[in-house]
């Protein structure tokens, strides 16, 4: 599994806000360079990590707003087309049991 991290850093207090890991299968004309698209999706501040993986999905994003409907307007505007995004499967997160502490 190969990780991106976020350049701009993560503001988030941990465990603070809505968290939901986001499942990306890539477009046809985008799938030869996943990274690409990974470093375009890392820039905004709601990502958390972004990871390269093998299987069903291309990318999975891990992302924190402040709540649902921040949620919801972060995917409007980051996953679309346009970044080379053919669909999505999102996982809600309602418990952190064991935080990241890298």
């Amino acid at each position: 599994m190969h990780k991106i991290e976020n350049k701009a850093g993560s503001s988030h207090k941990e465990c603070e806000g809505f968290c939901a890991l986001v499942l990306v299968a890539l477009s046809p004309n985008v799938y030869r360079d996943p990274e690409k698209i990974a470093r375009i999706l890392a820039r905004y501040r709601e990502v958390e990590s972004v990871d390269i993986v093998a299987g069903r999905w291309e990318l999975i994003l891990q992302i924190r707003t402040k709540n649902q409907d921040a949620f919801y307007d972060f995917l409007k505007k980051a996953i679309s087309e346009e970044n080379g995004v053919a669909k999505t499967s999102s996982i809600i997160s309602l418990k952190r049991v064991k935080p990241d502490t890298s």
